[in-house]
């Protein structure tokens, strides 16, 4: 929970999105983006921030 909570509720949703097994094509549809491209990237944004928040998580284990 405390990784996915530097997560904005647009970022949440399309990881849930993807988690739940929709492509990045659907998820575009769905969220009305012009390409999925622009999936690719949030996701990839999603997935650098998560590592980041779990870094830090791993390194201070008082961090919330």
């Amino acid at each position: 929970d405390e990784a996915l909570a530097v997560l904005t509720e647009k970022e949440r949703e399309i990881l849930i999105l993807s988690a739940a097994g929709f492509d990045n094509h659907q998820i575009a549809n769905y969220l009305f983006y012009k390409n999925n491209k622009i999936v690719a990237t949030r996701l990839a944004q999603i997935i650098e921030k998560v590592q980041k928040s779990v870094a830090k998580i791993g390194t201070n284990p008082n961090a919330k």
